[in-house]
């Protein structure tokens, strides 16, 4: 339709798996613990920090 290729949810957390990449489920209650482990910048984490609340 597009031309865009795309993969589902699956291939991407099976591929993940398979490279050694952590998932980690984020809430409100952890959310401070699993930022302090994510590498990423401060933008994103700002985005998480206010999806979370």
């Amino acid at each position: 339709m597009t031309g865009i290729p795309s993969v589902s949810t699956m291939k991407v957390l099976h591929e993940a798996n398979e490279r050694g990449i952590p998932l980690y489920t984020v809430t409100k209650d952890n959310i401070k613990d699993v930022l302090e482990i994510l590498e990423v910048g401060q933008a994103v984490k700002n985005g998480y920090n206010e999806f979370c609340k």
